[in-house]
């Protein structure tokens, strides 16, 4: 099944009321679900969504797949004819497989042929392998529909563009984006792509031409914003970042990316702010465990302690692998005074090994220090002397100082 479906990932809170504001964020918590393929947790926080706010035409369309996806094809058709009735056509290819599904080979062929001459258009090599369709391959006016060639030459050449980058032959890409350019200069599609092309090569001054060239054509285009933003934050230059998603935000209220803006905010003087965005992208994606992990890290930095121990363990959970998570959880029960339970995490740090296996040996070192300071056991000097060693050999500087005055 390969179906159109329709992301903003991107939030309404600007100049929006707060009903609105809460549609948009249960929209996005509805489709990272749909897109964890979590059909059923999905359909009630679309539908959610649009109790909230009735005319999110984005929120029917992916509830519609949703029951798509639950082969719930009544339900799903009524969303999609409600989306098409406020983005014209934009759900035609998905009534047009939904109803072939039914055997309505009538309305099938109708909606596919509206779809094909609207600005979406589907690829004819989709048309020819969805296996939604497989009724109508059957029907005689099947090879009529297909041999029709729906596609501009800067159609053509944006489609050749995705083959080449999908290839990762970047410089037929960006051949490719050209042709589209010379081919009708006001298509936008072609600059986004050579932008975002330039910027994945690292070639910084292109990519910001190509964005500058977008907004030029449309400047209350959010891409050309966006696309900027991007640039500059893969480049770690936050401050040069965050005022540009702020004006595409402002551009289009659907658009707020908050795991860029939490960073570009955290990195300022605004760490709280950040800390409160990185928590809006954590509850819209909850299997991010990195992302999960940053924020605690970040809380953990800022002397959150308890909140820093949750989103520790929520990073543990979802992922076992990683030490740093570890780590972090570890930080935080020494400072806590839960030596125990920190010794055990920085063991299993050490157990997985990578970067911070030095660290690892010398805080859990410290840990038995703390320990030994109440306890007076010879065995957590031992152990004390033993993960200092190890620490010295891991090139933890700190520790020969460790070696020198307390251990033999």
């Amino acid at each position: 099944m390969k179906h159109q479906y329709f992301s903003i990932l991107m939030l309404f809170f600007l100049g929006l009321s707060a009903s609105a504001q809460n549609a948009c964020f249960n929209y996005n918590k509805a489709y990272v679900q749909f897109l964890y393929s979590n059909y059923q947790e999905a359909v009630p926080l679309f539908t959610l969504a649009i109790n909230e706010k009735p005319d999110l035409a984005d929120a029917y369309a992916n509830r519609g797949l949703s029951y798509h996806k639950l082969s719930k094809l009544d339900d799903a058709i009524k969303d999609y004819l409600k989306d098409n009735s406020l983005k014209k056509d934009r759900s035609s290819y998905n009534l047009a497989c939904a109803y072939a599904l039914q055997g309505k080979k009538e309305e099938a062929f109708r909606y596919l042929e509206e779809y094909q001459k609207s600005t979406y258009k589907q690829l004819k090599s989709v048309l020819e392998t969805d296996t939604d369709l497989d009724n109508l391959r059957k029907d005689p006016r099947w090879n009529t529909f297909i041999a029709k060639d729906y596609f501009t030459p800067c159609d053509k050449a944006i489609i050749e563009a995705n083959e080449k980058f999908t290839a990762k032959d970047y410089e037929g890409s960006i051949d490719a984006c050209n042709k589209a350019i010379r081919a009708d200069k006001t298509d936008k599609r072609a600059y986004t792509s050579k932008g975002y092309i330039f910027s994945i090569l690292g070639k910084t001054d292109e990519a910001i031409a190509e964005y500058d060239k977008l907004l030029q054509i449309d400047p209350n285009d959010f891409e050309g914003y966006s696309g900027k933003a991007n640039v500059y934050f893969q480049q770690r230059k936050y401050s040069e970042a965050l005022p540009l998603y702020e004006n595409a935000t402002a551009k289009n209220s659907c658009y707020l990316p908050f795991y860029e803006t939490g960073m570009c905010k955290y990195t300022s003087d605004k760490k709280d702010d950040g800390v409160s965005d990185m928590k809006k992208h954590c509850e819209i994606y909850p299997k991010d465990d990195m992302t999960i992990y940053t924020c605690g890290r970040f809380l953990y930095d800022l002397q959150k302690d308890d909140e820093a121990l949750i989103y520790a363990e929520k990073a543990i959970t979802l992922n076992q692998t990683t030490p740093e998570y570890y780590m972090l959880r570890a930080y935080v029960n020494q400072v806590k005074k839960n030596f125990n339970a920190a010794i055990a995490d920085y063991s299993q740090a050490i157990m997985l090994g990578g970067n911070s296996k030095g660290e690892a040996y010398y805080k859990r070192g410290i840990c038995r220090a703390e320990k030994y300071a109440v306890s007076k056991n010879a065995t957590d000097k031992t152990s004390f002397c033993a993960d200092m060693e190890s620490a010295d050999a891991q090139g933890i500087k700190e520790a020969a100082q460790y070696l020198r005055e307390l251990c033999d």
